[in-house]
């Protein structure tokens, strides 16, 4: 949630939903931000779904990078991750095969 903080510089990017599996980071962060519980979702499809984000930053483990992607990419949304982008070779091709079929950026 750190670039979280930054939004506030860039008031062209709106947070629309935050996925998080674990509701005790939800109220945390909600406290700590000041925001509604509405955005936050323990179901990235059903956030995905929901919210039909424009683009999804991704500030997860590498591990789950691939899931993300491919989430995404199933949806035609172009996601950002921090790097590194993969956790092994087979998780990269994961990531490279979503991207490629779907065409995100």
């Amino acid at each position: 949630m750190g670039s979280y903080a930054s939004r506030k510089t860039h008031p062209e990017i709106e947070v629309a939903g935050i996925f998080d599996p674990d509701p005790a980071l939800h109220a945390k962060y909600a406290a700590k931000y000041t925001l509604p519980k509405e955005v936050f979702y323990t179901d990235l499809n059903k956030m995905l779904a929901a919210v039909k984000p424009d683009a999804v930053a991704s500030f997860t483990s590498t591990f789950d990078h691939p899931a993300i992607v491919e989430a995404c990419a199933a949806k035609k949304i172009p996601v950002m991750m921090e790097k590194p982008m993969a956790v092994s070779m087979e998780h990269a091709r994961r990531i490279q095969k979503a991207v490629a079929q779907s065409g995100i950026p």
